[in-house]
């Protein structure tokens, strides 16, 4: 389901403290969603929330990152979204990358360091990665807040998966309002799909109501229709990629000189805005094209 990313989204909006405590982050007193769009430069992060921890009066700005799959590229938007963050706010935040599956052995780093050509300035940052597998499905239920029961079914169900989808299932039957426990009912169902097959485990999707659910949610619906919208701009989206790639030659040009050809077909044959504006800032401090090639191949 292309819906992975845009749930868990809404869940980090809606049930943003429920998250962080899955990240260890706690006990919470109090929580807040803050602005997700900054300005320096203007980038969209995952989530930037404000809680206050249990008997303390200060709050504390996180930053989070979402990665449905473990990519070292998590780590490089943790890096430039926790920078942007300083540059716009004034506050470094306290960074943490939720990561849902496993992808093959690939691990998300947990810092990152740069320094320039002459070796004066030196930069390193460091966050908290969570593996969403490797934490106890039990542990995140414990807390009965309804907010967790769909990062859970990712987590560590044990050897009785069934018993915990239930305990899930019960968790979110807690919520009264009918449409609020609709929409974490197919949120549910939208993460298990990371991890079950609709098809060979459709009892699994049956607990958390099944097509009747995934049909009556209104965050659901509105989701999938601002994903057909996305799909009719995506020829926009291309345009702007592929200022990014001219801005980047530029660059990679004006420091080195000639770029190699296949160096150049490489990043034309690219089309993620945040990757290549990641590599943009790269460009400007790798100390030459080997290091740069060392980038891009990350």
């Amino acid at each position: 389901m292309a819906q992975w990313n845009d749930m868990s989204l809404w869940l980090l909006e809606h049930y943003g403290g429920a998250m962080l405590r899955v990240a260890g982050v706690g006990p919470l007193a109090s929580w807040r969603p803050g602005p997700t769009t900054l300005t320096s430069p203007p980038r969209q992060t995952d989530g930037l929330l404000w809680a206050r921890l249990f008997q303390e009066t200060m709050e504390r700005l996180f930053l989070v990152e979402i990665g449905t799959f473990a990519e070292r590229r998590l780590a490089e938007q943790l890096w430039s979204g926790a920078l942007r963050v300083l540059l716009d706010r004034g506050v470094l935040p306290n960074a943490v990358g939720l990561v849902l599956r496993p992808k093959g052995n690939i691990e998300v780093g947990a810092s990152l360091s740069m320094e320039s050509d002459l070796q004066w300035t030196k930069l390193g940052m460091e966050w908290r990665i969570s593996k969403l597998w490797e934490l106890p499905a039990a542990g995140l239920l414990a807390s009965a807040d309804p907010g967790a029961a769909p990062w859970a079914v990712l987590a560590d169900l044990g050897a009785d998966e069934e018993r915990v989808l239930h305990d899930c299932r019960a968790v979110i039957n807690q919520v009264r309002n009918e449409e609020e426990r609709t929409n974490l009912l197919a949120a549910t169902q939208v993460l298990m799909g990371l991890r079950f097959d609709s098809g060979n485990d459709a009892q699994y999707f049956g607990i958390m109501g099944g097509e009747r659910v995934m049909n009556d949610s209104p965050v659901l619906q509105r989701l999938l229709t601002a994903a057909e919208i996305r799909g009719e701009a995506r020829g926009e989206v291309r345009g702007e990629a592929r200022g990014e790639v001219r801005g980047l030659l530029a660059v990679l040009r004006g420091r080195f000189g000639s770029v190699p050809e296949d160096l150049q077909q490489q990043i034309r044959a690219m089309t993620d805005a945040d990757q290549l504006d990641m590599l943009l800032g790269a460009a400007g401090v790798v100390p030459d094209l080997g290091a740069f090639r060392a980038q891009l191949s990350a």
